[in-house]
């Protein structure tokens, strides 16, 4: 597990369309990650956008169901572009049901998957891995 330097501030990008689990996210991470910071996106082009403008994140967190673009478009941006920053679907999916997400932990073994419903000690895990 990457431990993390005290004065370290980490970037988590999440991309979700639903405000509340931006929200909910954004809580856990204050309460036990507080050297790190969380940005939301609430649809697949200003995720892009942020990606593109806002500089470098540590991790991630993509849903793949979003207006204008979706977490499969985020992942071929990610890829075309050589960015080795995590990445990881979060999806009420499985993941076999996103064929274009087949090479997703054989492209960069530091991406993941999270299946919605996704509970507390899931989110903390996969969190402490990166931050």
């Amino acid at each position: 597990m990457m431990q993390m330097n005290n004065n370290e501030v980490k970037k988590i990008l999440l991309a979700d369309d639903d405000e509340l689990i931006c929200n909910l996210f954004t809580l856990f991470v204050k309460k036990y990650f507080p050297h790190a910071t969380i940005t939301c996106c609430f649809t697949g082009q200003s995720t892009l956008e942020k990606i593109k403008n806002a500089g470098t994140f540590d991790l991630l967190l993509i849903d793949q169901n979003m207006p204008e673009g979706t977490g499969a478009d985020v992942y071929q941006y990610i890829k075309n572009n050589q960015i080795d920053t995590p990445f990881v679907l979060v999806s009420t999916d499985n993941i076999s049901a996103h064929p274009e997400f087949d090479d997703l932990l054989e492209h960069n073994p530091k991406n993941g998957y999270l299946q919605k419903p996704v509970s507390k000690k899931q989110f903390y895990q996969l969190v402490a891995k990166y931050i």
